[in-house]
């Protein structure tokens, strides 16, 4: 037998009281279902990920990388042999490829430490169509965090 759904919660906000339209149970819209429903423009999308702290790049089906955001293109993950290493992974095995602790040289400067997600994308026919990857410079983090031990026995006094 079939159970009703729950009443929707409702919730005040000043003088308007809001009903949402999905049960709090409910999975909650994906980013592409929102700009679908309200037609945004392409370029909303484009804006987001351009803004984004971290970088964003899309490979093709062959591991041809074919997009890369500002910050993607300021750290040069797309000539990054590591990266092109993940992205080749993830579309072999199908899955997503996580890369937590990449270290990249960077000519006259103190090594980089990158953080990687590479997530296969599939097309309507459910074939791989390519990769997005997300790449997020640790470093400052790396640093800090080695001298936490120190800070903590310091604070210990």
């Amino acid at each position: 037998m079939l159970t009703p759904p729950a009443p929707l919660a409702t919730f005040t906000c000043g003088e308007r009281t809001l009903t949402p339209r999905r049960a709090p149970a409910d999975v909650p819209p994906s980013f592409s279902e929102v700009v679908a429903a309200h037609g945004f423009a392409p370029s909303a999308s484009d804006h987001l990920v351009d803004r984004l702290p971290v970088g964003v790049l899309v490979a093709d089906g062959a591991g041809e990388i074919v997009y890369a955001n500002a910050v993607a293109q300021r750290l040069g993950a797309a000539e990054r042999e590591a990266l092109q290493r993940a992205t080749a992974r993830a579309l072999l095995l199908a899955e997503a490829v996580r890369e937590p602790s990449l270290t990249m040289p960077d000519a006259g400067r103190t090594a980089r430490v990158l953080e990687v997600e590479v997530t296969p994308v599939w097309d309507a026919r459910r074939r791989i169509a390519g990769a997005i990857a997300t790449v997020a410079d640790v470093t400052a983090a790396r640093r800090a965090s080695a001298w936490q031990p120190l800070v903590d026995a310091l604070m210990d006094l």
